[in-house]
């Protein structure tokens, strides 16, 4: 019966942390997204401003560099969200081995 309780516990625990997980990625998701309209309001501002002459193309350049890097963090933070929806279901008893029905932003491929 100890085994047994001490099992259930770990599960709860298991399934506990990736709610928790699963929530802190999606803070991070919006919060990613911000940064993204951030970055492209930015570029949109230098590049109306280079196209009126008022500055140089590399505020233009260095504009589009920083609304790049804020895509790749946000790509980065849906993959983590991902990675936290299967640890979630996983927990929960679901196949890892397997895509059924999982369909997301991204492009799952189970015939790999």
């Amino acid at each position: 019966m100890a085994h047994y309780n001490q099992t259930l516990v770990m599960a709860l625990k298991s399934i506990s942390d990736q709610l928790i997980r699963r929530a802190s990625m999606d803070k991070q998701q919006a919060f990613a997204a911000e940064s993204v309209a951030s970055a492209q309001k930015t570029y949109d501002i230098a590049l109306i401003a280079w196209q009126r002459g008022l500055t140089d193309y590399l505020n233009v350049l260095n504009a589009r560099t920083q609304l790049f890097r804020q895509q790749q963090i946000q790509q980065q933070v849906e993959a983590a969200r991902l990675n936290a929806y299967a640890g979630l279901v996983v927990a929960l008893g679901g196949e890892s081995g397997s895509c059924h029905s999982l369909r997301t932003t991204a492009d799952l491929e189970c015939a790999k």
